[in-house]
């Protein structure tokens, strides 16, 4: 946080921030090198707004059943493996409380429709983690095409390229994963109902490459540029989409396609 004494850029921007008065309260992880690492920040007397108090350290909980029964937990922000967005989301609006949650929505459309239904019904706050819709450069292009400066558009092409094994999700070197192992992981609540598996780290630590826990690229890189595209063009829901692709390159880790092409449908 400091070179040569002095607060880093990172620091003072967080600093200049509106205060909110929103403390961290508790975490929940099943790592629990995750855990005590959240419990430790949580524990600083940095304060948006320059405000300087000093808080106590949010309290660790087993799982986020835990958490959700706390009372002293108004808001959750849940950045979890994909298949455990839908039960993490649901659980805590039944119970009040509104809701952060990382893209991509959920593991499947039945989930996702399921999570929908239940944010209705309990009429929490609720907000999907594509933070780059804060983008200056998302709004300006939007009134650009709402003033006809781009024209009639009739295609639209995006493209991205992860081509080093951590931007292709695999974590065997990282950090974390060296210090993973069968007694600070709580792999049953890992799984959340995904089919069994044995204790696995390259299932922990990469779960993106597997079917049974991630969306991969299309989940994880696609979702954002597909958010900007609809945000700038109001496209909605596309008609039909065919995608072809395959695990080529990357073959040590899941099931995940490694090289993904998609088309997406719009008639009108």
């Amino acid at each position: 946080g400091t070179v040569n004494g002095n607060y880093t850029k990172k620091i003072l921007d967080f600093l200049d921030q509106e205060d909110l008065n929103v403390e961290l309260t508790g975490i929940c992880d099943v790592f629990s090198v995750h855990s005590q690492r959240g419990v430790d920040i949580s524990a600083n007397d940095f304060h948006p707004g320059n405000r300087k108090k000093k808080q106590k350290p949010a309290k660790m909980f087993a799982s986020y059943r835990d958490m959700v029964a706390s009372s002293e937990i108004d808001a959750v922000v849940i950045a979890t493996p994909e298949h455990t967005h839908v039960p993490m989301a649901i659980a805590p609006a039944r119970a009040g409380k509104h809701v952060y949650l990382e893209k991509p929505m959920a593991h499947s459309i039945e989930e996702a429709v399921e999570l929908r239904n239940a944010i209705r019904e309990t009429g929490v706050a609720f907000q999907l983690g594509h933070e780059n819709r804060q983008q200056m450069s998302f709004k300006v292009a939007r009134e650009l095409y709402r003033k006809g400066v781009m024209g009639n558009v009739t295609m639209v092409q995006t493209y991205t390229n992860r081509n080093t094994p951590f931007g292709a999700w695999i974590r065997d070197d990282a950090f974390d994963h060296l210090q993973g192992n069968r007694d600070n992981i709580d792999w049953d609540e890992f799984l959340c109902g995904a089919p069994w598996n044995e204790f696995d780290l390259k299932r922990f630590f990469s779960w993106q490459r597997y079917s049974d826990y991630g969306t991969g690229a299309s989940g994880n890189d696609f979702s954002h540029t597909y958010d900007c595209i609809n945000q700038v063009l109001n496209l909605g829901i596309p008609e039909s989409v065919v995608a072809l692709g395959g695990q080529h390159y990357y073959k040590t880790h899941g099931d995940m396609p490694d090289i993904l092409n998609a088309v997406f449908y719009y008639p009108e």
